[in-house]
């Protein structure tokens, strides 16, 4: 499971990613990662291609058949959180 989002919203992503990997007595773990956790890769994506991929190239570079990616956006409008949680046919992520 992939989480991502902005501010505030990203602070829910690292809470759902680490919940998932320590959830509650008997659940069941499930891998998770938040990625906004990679700083060097944030920051060169949002240098060298643009903050508004930054969290598209990770899941596409990352994600896999089956895999789940978790957008937050306070506003609801948030392009890169948008533009990472639309799926490219035949591509997968």
């Amino acid at each position: 499971m992939f989480a991502f989002g902005n501010g505030g919203s990203c602070t829910d992503a690292q809470d759902l990613a680490q919940l998932c990997m320590r959830p509650p007595h008997g659940a069941r773990t499930v891998p998770a990662t938040c990625l906004t956790g990679d700083v060097a890769a944030l920051t060169a994506l949002s240098n060298d291609v643009g903050f508004e991929v930054v969290f598209a190239r990770q899941v596409a570079a990352f994600g896999r058949r089956g895999d789940v990616a978790v957008g937050f956006s306070t506003s609801g409008g948030s392009a890169n959180v948008l533009r990472a949680s639309r799926r490219r046919p035949g591509r997968g992520w």
